[in-house]
């Protein structure tokens, strides 16, 4: 998230959490159905953001108010049967209809967590994507890898959102290339 001003100098706000989860399969949403597990800032905000995307989009938390906030607040802006919301064993049972799956929760942050999912009841199809970006690999996205799933981490996303934010602060184009080698240093 990050602040700036508009012309008139009245503060605005910026999302820019669900910028790297798109990126890597912008055309191909349109047919996919999406399974976000965590109902939290990032997890709407990526909700909202592939609204136009994919033919379903599920959410599930292990509290389950949070998914129903989430869809109250964002279900307006979708067909009455695009976004859905679901228990975390709902979903569970259902991975292997899964397009791209989306780790939003905090699982994977230490090196001793679980696998938020079981990884072999995903389809062979499916992507990964883990929103931990304080290393380079997680438990979900290994144990994917080993499976053949294509499977990446969060530091993409960290990068964009310090990129956009650089912009919007300083209105230059920001560096790619030197913040993705900072960053890879710093994991």
């Amino acid at each position: 998230m990050a602040w700036s001003c508009d012309s008139r100098n009245r503060p605005r706000v910026v999302t820019d959490d669900p910028v790297a989860p798109v990126q890597f399969a912008a055309e191909e949403l349109r047919r996919y159905t999406d399974r976000i597990l965590g109902a939290g800032g990032a997890a709407s905000a990526i909700a909202m953001y592939l609204g136009a995307g994919p033919k379903k989009i599920f959410v599930a938390d292990v509290d389950e108010a949070k998914t129903e906030a989430l869809k109250a607040r964002y279900g307006k802006y979708f067909a009455a049967d695009k976004l859905e919301t679901c228990a975390v064993k709902d979903m569970k049972a259902r991975l292997k209809e899964t397009d791209l799956f989306i780790n939003a929760t905090p699982l994977g942050m230490n090196e001793a967590d679980p696998s938020p999912i079981d990884v072999g009841l995903l389809s062979e199809r499916s992507y990964v994507y883990d929103l931990v970006y304080n290393r380079p690999s997680t438990r979900l996205v290994k144990e994917a890898r080993l499976r053949k799933i294509r499977a990446v981490t969060g530091p993409g996303m960290l990068l964009y959102q310090g990129a956009i934010a650089f912009e919007i602060w300083t209105g230059l184009k920001a560096p790619i290339a030197v913040m993705k080698k900072a960053l890879r240093e710093a994991l």
